[in-house]
């Protein structure tokens, strides 16, 4: 067994890699993990047509190194399963786990020496956890706007299975497959557990969670896609596992302030932040019908301020009317043109009014010169 231990926080490794054992005296004065997982990693690969070939632990091929703050387990190769065949693969794995800050930061170097595709890579797997205290957790996920599941072993108990003799599983897939962030949380309101991922890189990753019926468990388990081809080699970006005492703000708040090294928040305006209301407006319709040209801006201010509004967002305002043609947008003649664009802007700022111009960073339209020049083709996804 391998040991971390710093004043609250308490991890214990036996000699497979598996988590066995943690503990915050501040949250329980028990093991929150009531039995060893199955594996400390998971691995799927591709040989030949076979895209579910299964990685598993080898023991004969683990090796343990530990200091007073982490532990490294190094794997000279692993075992795959073809449904048929065992074969001992010349992949190298290297699974450590770090003391830091009183949270457990987990780490994968992968060298894939053989002929396989690696295709996806499981680390950590956590749990199964019952209680983080005295009652069973909900389980929080930032499913879209965010998603709470009260007692989540029983939720997932009644998942269906997709073959005989697997576990009941959910998962959401970061970025772009419903998640919205990159962590997900176990929390009775008085203790929470939040296992984080930190990928600079933003590799998809399902966000996965196991259970099994009639015993009330759950697992949480950190995958990413990562389609290693052979003969690559790559360093898998850390996920963070913190188990504290109180609500799930603060992992939420240590998640944001890891984001914000990527996505800053822009500073904004002293008046967008005073803004009373958006009083949107069509100059030109997608068809090409012409609603209101420049020169009625002034009346369309008037307008919003009729409905409490001091700022009036111009849709449409393109010659080629509103979500045409992006990104060639060209301000329009028959509208009344640049100048008039102007001046009519500059007549609502001085009534005391602001003005905002629409522009759509996400489409492009395969009839615009962009896209049919071969440029905005490239740059499709």
């Amino acid at each position: 067994m391998h040991t971390l231990k710093s004043k609250t926080i308490t991890a214990v490794f036996d000699e497979q890699a598996r988590l066995v054992s943690f503990t915050n005296t501040a949250c329980t004065k028990e093991s929150i993990i009531v039995a060893p997982p199955k594996s400390a990693f998971r691995m799927t690969c591709q040989q030949g047509d076979c895209k579910e070939v299964v990685a598993e632990l080898d023991t004969q091929l683990c090796k343990a190194a530990a200091t007073k703050t982490s532990v490294k387990f190094t794997f000279d190769g692993v075992k795959t399963f073809d449904g048929r065949h065992h074969e001992t693969q010349p992949i190298k794995l290297t699974l450590s786990a770090t003391l830091k800050d009183e949270k457990i930061v987990f780490n994968a170097d992968i060298d894939n020496q053989s002929d396989t595709r690696i295709l996806d890579f499981t680390y950590p797997i956590v749990g199964p956890i019952v209680m983080l205290g005295n009652s069973a957790p909900a389980l929080l996920l930032p499913n879209q706007t965010g998603q709470r599941i009260q007692n989540v072993g029983t939720w997932l108990g009644r998942m269906p299975r997709h073959r005989e003799n697997a576990f009941n599983a959910h998962s959401v897939v970061y970025p772009g497959g419903g998640a919205s962030m990159q962590w997900q949380a176990l929390t009775d309101d008085v203790n929470t557990l939040f296992l984080t991922g930190h990928d600079p890189d933003f590799f998809p990753t399902e966000l996965r969670q196991q259970g099994e019926v009639g015993k009330n468990t759950v697992v949480l388990e950190d995958t990413r896609m990562i389609c290693l081809a052979a003969g690559k080699s790559m360093a898998i970006a850390e996920t963070v596992l913190d188990f504290y005492h109180g609500d799930w703000h603060k992992g939420a708040k240590d998640y944001a302030a890891w984001m914000s090294q990527y996505r800053p928040q822009p500073a904004r305006p002293e008046w967008v932040q005073n803004m009373t209301g958006y009083f949107l407006v069509i100059n030109k319709q997608q068809f090409g019908y012409e609603m209101w040209p420049y020169d009625s801006l002034p009346k369309l201010y008037e307008l919003a301020q009729a409905h409490g509004c001091d700022t009036v967002g111009l849709f449409g305002w393109y010659h080629s009317g509103h979500d045409n043609q992006y990104p060639d947008l060209e301000v329009s003649p028959t509208l009344g043109g640049a100048e008039t664009l102007r001046e009519n802007i500059k007549a609502v700022q001085k009534a005391g009014g602001h003005v905002t111009l629409y522009y759509q960073g996400h489409l492009i339209d395969e009839t615009s010169k962009y896209y049919r020049n071969g440029e905005g083709k490239a740059d499709c996804m």
